[in-house]
């Protein structure tokens, strides 16, 4: 797609919005707060196994315990039907 005007006037588009809202920035401060409470939630919860990642690609897994640390796939639908049933 190099070679698309379209395209290329698009990605440049977005290149500019990202550096005119400061969106690197805003996702490196907004990332660390929620990295903060996800590790606090690990710490509180017997179900909450690791939380990882970087800027706004965070994850919390959900275990059976933290000792074996099996995955919690009940856990896991029962997040997931939980946002889908309030509009996330």
């Amino acid at each position: 797609h190099a070679g698309d005007p379209l395209l290329c006037a698009t990605g440049l588009a977005n290149i500019e919005i990202v550096e005119r809202d400061n969106l690197v920035e805003n996702a490196r401060v907004v990332g660390a707060y929620f990295m903060e409470k996800l590790l606090k939630m690990q710490n509180q919860y017997e179900i909450a196994g690791e939380a990882r990642g970087l800027g706004l690609c965070l994850g919390l897994e959900l275990v059976t315990d933290k000792k074996s640390r099996e995955p919690n796939f009940e856990g896991v639908a029962a997040v997931i039907n939980y946002c889908y049933e309030n509009g996330l």
